[in-house]
């Protein structure tokens, strides 16, 4: 068993009750990265359905597509017109 199952990566505030969650997985011998909403409930974050879970072969490429179309650091986001 790789010791990177269930390997959290990374964490970001979507608000003030929930958390946009990266982690490293595996189920049925597949290798995943799981990217999920998490909400406190009681003082505990717990995963929600809201996200999706995809092969690690596919990392590089879903980083190239978002960084390709991410914003500048430091602009804020402009209102819909």
């Amino acid at each position: 068993m790789d010791k990177e199952i269930g390997r959290e990566i990374g964490r970001i505030d979507k608000n003030s009750q929930e958390k946009i969650v990266v982690r490293l997985t595996e189920f049925k011998d597949h290798k995943l990265c799981d990217i999920r909403v998490w909400r406190n409930n009681s003082g505990q974050d717990i995963p929600t359905h809201k996200g999706l879970a995809f092969s690690r072969k596919l990392m590089r490429e879903l980083g190239e597509i978002l960084l390709r179309e991410a914003e500048p650091a430091g602009d804020a986001e402009k209102p819909a017109v």
